[in-house]
């Protein structure tokens, strides 16, 4: 009986208020999937916008220099990638919120091992760059001094986007993942130790 008072004793000053609630997981979960579904919505609104924008200055703008039109293809090259790309994540995630709750953090776990650098992030950032370089070298190969300053300050943007604020981006969705899986493991871990 001695054995059962301790057990019961260790059972009661056991702290779960440290832990969350499964409520409080599924909230997380739910502004997840939501924040996912709005940045998707956002990012497919914001290609479209940027094809039609290209399309207009297409039209509305003629140019003297092919280099001007390489980079507006270029921008609409980019521009439906990301449109098609962000409708299949889109569809990706709908199918992800049919899993199980445990394949959901499965799979959940596999992105954020995945890494930030990938293939198509670092050759869509190439493109765009590219883009950029050539759209913007018939405004400034007025004057020589005008096109050395106007690209120098085009390339450091662009590294300080490559190096600074992709890396922050990157780092805050990872933090926001890793707090949510961090969550789940603490009340797996209580259920394991429960059982």
């Amino acid at each position: 009986m001695d054995h059962f008072d301790e057990i019961k004793d260790i059972w009661k000053s056991h702290k779960t208020e440290r832990l969350p609630s499964i409520a409080s997981i599924n909230d997380a979960i739910k502004n997840f999937h939501s924040t996912n579904k709005r940045n998707i919505f956002f990012f497919v609104f914001l290609s479209v916008t940027c094809i039609v924008t290209m399309i207009w200055v297409i039209i509305d703008y003629q140019s003297n220099l092919w280099t001007t039109r390489v980079g507006e293809s270029l921008f609409i090259l980019i521009g439906l990638y990301l449109f098609f790309s962000k409708l299949k994540l889109l569809r990706r995630n709908k199918q992800e919120e049919l899993l199980s709750t445990n394949d959901y953090l499965d799979n959940l776990k596999k992105k954020s091992q995945k890494g930030a650098l990938s293939e198509t992030r670092a050759i869509l950032f190439i493109l765009l760059s590219l883009a950029f370089f050539f759209y913007v070298y018939e405004l400034l190969s007025v004057s020589n001094t005008r096109l050395i300053f106007g690209y120098c300050l085009l390339f450091l943007f662009l590294v300080f986007m490559w190096f600074v604020y992709r890396p922050l981006m990157v780092k805050r969705q990872q933090n926001k993942i890793q707090i949510l899986l961090t969550k789940i493991d603490n009340i797996k871990n209580q259920t394991d130790e429960k059982g």
